[in-house]
């Protein structure tokens, strides 16, 4: 057995280097692939009661769960609740999900129609199918070795550790959309003969960066988008003023891979009253409002709307009240 490395870096939005060493000479190939699209049609789980292809987007089983403790508006798996953001980026959230188990596949036979039907536009099905050939030329895998099938991968066998994942929001070729992409820091395709160990970064072009997505892995308490100034808008309602550090750079490190300089400042808070209105004593005493906004965004896209601007309002409520009104300082990149 032939055991090697296989080091798959993303040199530009859509452009993956290959390069394989070992008892063959290295190897180095240039071309926009899709690498997500064609392992999702080559790798399958027959093991698992969900009979699922593999993908950057596993649908993974919800930790047991004590019957008084169910909640029955829990979303099912392969939604957004699968994940978390920390220190770290986006990750699957191992603790209240099993990321060890449905995590190996098998190679099957691909028809030549199978071949040519895989994806629409033809651009896009150009990148899976580039993708395809590389997995074949991987292991020497030749055409139409096996009567009916183009490839006939059935010798592979596929295991990803999703616990290693990693996940980030950015953009793909010239759009302006954040989609959303995967780095995947482990998997092993095995063949009788050799073996890979690698790294593969994915992209999924149907997951654009939205509201929910903000909302969920934010964990804030509302997200919108203002019409006549398309600022996106994300809300948190505090116990703490203290916490309000933390959550801007959870902030950060959601849009860190595609700006990683996103600096925010904070700005005056303008309290609007009608003429007439009072406000309660004892609520005005106690709901602080601190608002920082960013100062150098990247515009990009979000539900058809340009962003030009990210504005992060905190409204802490003190136990005690009567906290100092004075501007805060806190200046974060």
């Amino acid at each position: 057995m032939i055991n090697f490395l296989a080091t798959i870096t993303l040199t530009s939005s859509t452009t993956l280097s290959v390069i394989s060493c070992g008892n063959t000479k290295p190897t180095i190939s240039f071309y926009e692939t899709d690498y997500n699209t064609a392992f999702n049609k080559v790798f399958e789980n027959k093991n698992n009661t969900k009979n699922e292809n593999f993908s950057m987007l596993p649908d993974l089983d919800h930790v047991t769960i004590p019957p008084k403790e169910i909640d029955e508006e829990i979303e099912t798996p392969k939604t957004k609740s699968q994940f978390e953001l920390s220190e770290a980026g986006i990750k699957l959230n191992c603790t209240d999900f099993n990321c060890q188990e449905n995590n190996t596949f098998t190679g099957i036979g691909l028809t030549n129609k199978e071949y040519n039907e895989i994806k629409d536009p033809f651009k896009e099905r150009m990148k899976a199918q580039y993708a395809i050939d590389d997995l074949a030329s991987w292991f020497s895998i030749q055409p139409n070795e096996n009567e009916g099938y183009l490839y006939d991968f059935s010798n592979l066998s596929f295991y990803v550790d999703y616990s290693r994942n990693n996940y980030f929001f950015n953009k793909y070729e010239n759009k302006d959309e954040l989609i959303l992409w995967s780095k995947e820091n482990y998997i092993e395709i095995k063949h009788p003969d050799r073996n890979i160990n690698s790294e593969f970064t994915f992209f999924d072009k149907k997951n654009e960066l939205d509201s929910e997505w903000i909302k969920e892995l934010l964990n804030s308490s509302d997200v919108s988008i203002e019409d006549d100034s398309n600022k996106l808008n994300i809300e948190f309602a505090l116990t703490n003023e203290s916490e309000i550090k933390v959550i801007i750079k959870k902030v950060n490190n959601l849009f860190s891979k595609y700006q990683s300089n996103l600096d925010f400042k904070e700005s005056e808070v303008e309290i609007e009253k009608q003429e007439g209105e009072t406000l309660p004593p004892i609520e005005s005493e106690k709901d602080k409002i601190i608002i920082f906004e960013s100062t150098n965004l990247n515009k990009f896209i979000i539900e058809k709307k340009l962003i030009n601007q990210i504005s992060i309002k905190f409204t802490i409520k003190s136990e005690t009240g009567g906290e100092s009104n004075e501007k805060n300082t806190l200046h974060i990149i």
